[in-house]
């Protein structure tokens, strides 16, 4: 019997002795004697070589119309758009205005119209590229100022731009401008040309100077943009004139003359009107024509050197541009 109950003595300490060794590594697994949790061994992945890509030739993109995107955007707004494209193709001047048409949009934009101008050209070396000129926010007022394009120069180089004053009313003869700007093709850099108080503003056909009036001082004016000068001759005007304007400026052929008309009194109703010549060499400005009966007097083109053609109501007429007579056509 002592037998039999030390076998299950020597037992029950076997089965004693697994159990608490069964016991202690459950709990100690995974976890290090520091406490610090023990990193799991991850088998490095094969990993193949890296492809090269394959050079693909670029698609031509489709040249943005920013014009129309713009005008997809401003809603409720009536969109104007005009481009002017050079005599080589090379490049084009765009512009967009917008004014609000809704009483929504109005208040939207707290009363204010957007005008968008950019210069696109294609350039050997970069392709085609985009200048920026105007991008504003104005208020809507009585008149405003609407960038307007004046010509490009005969060389390809440059492109010359202008802000067109409008009136809330009747626009005078010549009407009035201000910043004149010469965009250089080929970098977009803008350069001002410093004329002041002008109106009648015309490139002349040699693209290098630019005809013009001032009406304060009462004179006639060119820029060279070549020099970078001006020069001016006096305009006379009949006494007890209170108000006149001048415009039409037609440039002579070998651009070294400019014709233009002066119209007396109000800009609405006109009581005549008188054509003038001035002479960039001389810097003398000469009369041509005086209607007092006809403040419909209109230069139609000047082609010929010594004569030009000229509309008095509602008749043309050639005139002759040294002594002023006019000849039937």
């Amino acid at each position: 019997k002592s037998l039999i109950f030390l076998l299950m003595g020597v037992l029950a300490m076997s089965l004693l002795l697994a159990a608490c060794r069964q016991s202690t590594a459950t709990a100690t697994q995974g976890v290090l004697l520091s406490g610090t949790p023990i990193a799991e061994t991850v088998t490095p992945t094969r990993i193949s070589p890296t492809t090269t890509p394959t050079r693909v030739k670029a698609t031509p993109t489709p040249t943005r119309d920013v014009l129309a995107e713009a005008g997809e955007v401003l809603s409720g707004f009536s969109i104007e758009k005009s481009r002017m494209d050079s005599p080589d193709g090379r490049c084009n001047w765009q512009r967009l205005t917008a004014n609000p048409t809704t009483e929504e949009a109005m208040q939207k934009y707290g009363g204010m119209w957007f005008k968008y101008v950019t210069m696109q050209c294609y350039l050997e070396e970069q392709g085609e590229v985009e200048w920026g000129l105007v991008k504003a926010w104005e208020e809507m007022g009585l008149g405003y100022a609407l960038p307007a394009f004046l010509g490009w120069s005969a060389d390809g180089k440059f492109a010359y731009v202008e802000e067109a004053i409008i009136p809330d009313g009747c626009q005078p003869l010549g009407g009035f401008q201000r910043n004149v700007q010469e965009v250089e093709l080929e970098t977009g850099k803008v350069r001002p040309i410093p004329i002041e108080a002008s109106g009648g503003i015309t490139l002349s056909p040699d693209t290098l100077k630019i005809a013009f009036y001032d009406l304060q001082r009462g004179e006639v004016g060119v820029y060279d943009l070549t020099a970078g000068v001006e020069q001016r001759g006096r305009i006379e005007i009949p006494a007890g004139t209170e108000y006149w304007y001048a415009g039409d400026f037609t440039w002579s052929p070998d651009s070294l003359s400019v014709l233009f008309v002066v119209q007396y009194e109000d800009a609405c109703f006109p009581t005549g009107a008188s054509l003038r010549r001035y002479e960039v060499q001389t810097n003398e400005v000469s009369r041509l024509l005086e209607r007092s009966d006809e403040p419909a007097l209109r230069i139609v083109e000047w082609s010929e050197g010594n004569r030009a053609r000229v509309r008095i109501g509602e008749e043309e007429w050639w005139v002759e541009v040294e002594t002023g007579e006019l000849v039937e056509p």
